[in-house]
């Protein structure tokens, strides 16, 4: 969505998106942290949620990280191939799958190598893994991004694809 969104409407409003979603994942980790001070009737649950705080850490320098640089790679690629739109799925999928490499690595070896002292080889196998499937994927959703993308913006959208990130 977040590469429809850049087509469509600019860096600007993809940057916004990007960051209202932070926005969110900060409240849930915070509604979690809040709800592991609570009393609790089960050590499980306390553990559970104690790994949900270092999964949402993971989660969110993954997040920033990763959709920073789909919007800059996603906008500098159009920038470079706009004027033949048949390469649209150039931008979209290799900004996509760049960022999603990105995600996957930086969270699992924060959540899992940092905090859940997984060794190496497993590491490896759930960042490949999760690498591959991501990849498939981004490869399967460009038609959709075709689709949605294949009207003119609209003339009433705040673009402003030169306001850097």
């Amino acid at each position: 969505m977040g590469d429809i969104i850049g087509e469509k409407f600019g860096k600007r409003e993809s940057r916004n998106v990007m960051l209202y979603g932070l926005i969110c994942q900060i409240i849930c980790s915070a509604l979690i942290g809040l709800t592991l001070l609570l009393p609790s009737t089960s050590k499980e649950f306390n553990s559970l949620l104690s790994f949900s705080i270092y999964s949402a850490i993971a989660s969110l320098v993954s997040y920033v990280v990763a959709q920073t640089v789909d919007i800059l790679l996603f906008h500098k690629i159009r920038d470079k191939l706009s004027a033949n739109s048949k390469f649209k799925f150039v931008w979209n999928n290799i900004s996509t799958i760049t960022a999603q490499i990105l995600d996957t690595v930086i969270f699992v070896l924060i959540a899992f190598g940092l905090f859940g002292g997984l060794g190496i080889k497993i590491l490896l196998n759930m960042i490949l893994s999760q690498i591959l499937v991501k990849t498939i994927l981004a490869l399967l959703d460009t038609p959709l991004f075709y689709i949605f993308t294949r009207t003119k913006k609209p003339n009433n959208a705040n673009i402003d694809d030169n306001n850097k990130l």
